[in-house]
Formats: C-alpha cells, structure tokens, sequence
C-alpha cells in the first residue's frame, strides 16, 4: 500500500537521536522502526483506577525500602521499629 499520510511530532533532540539509536539497533530505517513499533503492539490503557492502584503500590514500595534501609541501620531484633516492620510486612503477606 502506497504511503501517502504524514504525521508531524514534536520531540526534543535527546528524544530523536534515541529514537534513531533504536532504528539503527533493529537494522530498520526510521520510518519503519516507527510504524513497526507503534503498529505492531496493542496500546495498553488504564483506566483511573488501575493509574490509582499503581501509584498506591508505588508509594508501598518506596515506604518498604525506607522501612528496609531503617533496618539494616538498627538491626536490632527487639527495637519498637523491628516490631512495627514485623507488623508491616505481616499486613502485606495476608
């Protein structure tokens, strides 16, 4: 099929030369390399409860490696904050 559309984006300079970098890693021209990958693969949405959902484990994550590097620091088996890392990863386990 002839190719007769064009569609102008805006990109930064970083942004085109990554671009161009991954075009050349795959052996495909530019153009091919975005149509192939735009094209190719189903564009994943999610709705406002999953972006919800992501970011509440986000902020989980980040809460249990401060939790973690707390511990490595006290390490001490009967301090009130091992006790509560206890509790934390006894309420996320269940």
């Amino acid at each position: 099929m002839k190719k007769t559309e064009v569609i102008h984006v805006r990109i930064t300079s970083i942004e085109k030369q990554k671009i161009k970098q991954h075009a050349s890693n795959t052996g495909l021209k530019l153009s091919q390399f975005i149509r192939k990958t735009l094209l190719e693969k189903e564009p994943v949405f999610l709705s406002e409860e999953n972006r919800k959902e992501i970011n509440e484990l986000k902020k989980i994550g980040l809460e249990m490696n401060r939790t973690l590097n707390l511990y490595h620091e006290k390490r001490t088996e009967h301090s009130p904050f091992f006790m509560k890392l206890r509790k934390v990863i006894s309420k996320y386990k269940s």
